[in-house]
């Protein structure tokens, strides 16, 4: 059973359409302004990683993928990276 997606029309201003076709979907402007705007949504925290990459079309590994293109941390920034965060800083601290 195929899920129904509702869309949405928008108009944005002509000079961005040279963007919107040159970034991960050749020629598919409406197909980069879904996964720029799924992947805004995760930096926002208003969706999780998984419900990111569904809205934007693409299968987890092909979404964790263009995140790391554009330089966007996908794992959650927990406790033990904080911990090895400070033991390095420490570390240069004492060098």
């Amino acid at each position: 059973m195929a899920v129904e997606k509702e869309m949405v029309n928008i108009s944005i201003p002509k000079e961005f359409e040279p963007l919107l076709k040159d970034l991960f979907e050749k020629d598919n402007a409406a197909k980069n302004v879904q996964l720029l705007s799924s992947v805004m949504l995760f930096i926002a925290k208003q969706v999780t990683f998984e419900r990111a990459a569904e809205l934007s079309g693409y299968s987890l590994n092909d979404f964790i993928n263009i995140l790391n293109k554009l330089g966007i941390n996908w794992m959650e920034y927990g406790e033990e990276e904080y911990l090895d965060d400070m033991e390095a800083l420490r570390k240069i601290q004492g060098e």
